[in-house]
């Protein structure tokens, strides 16, 4: 399968999360907590983590070492990714 095909299909099958004027206030709020505390993570992490929250998701990730300095983000268990990340390729496969 092409990488295009692939990419196509995941779009189909995952909720895409837009960011909005919520989203940059809180990170915003995520940028200055973090800056404050001498625990600066990347902008792209930071813009991930105020669209989640903005929407009040819950993030599966693997990157648990940076988002888990964000307070109030809400972080997908270990074994729940698993079942997500299993269930998703084991879909996508059909």
């Amino acid at each position: 399968m092409g990488e295009e095909k692939f990419l196509q299909e995941l779009n189909e099958t995952c909720l895409i999360l837009n960011p909005s004027y919520e989203a940059a206030r809180i990170g915003g709020e995520i940028y200055a907590a973090l800056r404050r505390e001498g625990k600066l993570i990347n902008d792209a992490d930071i813009l991930i983590a105020s669209i989640v929250k903005a929407h009040d998701a819950v993030l599966v990730t693997n990157n648990e070492e940076h988002f888990s300095r964000i307070e109030g983000l809400r972080i997908a268990e270990r074994g729940v990714k698993s079942l997500l990340l299993t269930f998703w390729f084991v879909e996508y496969r059909k």
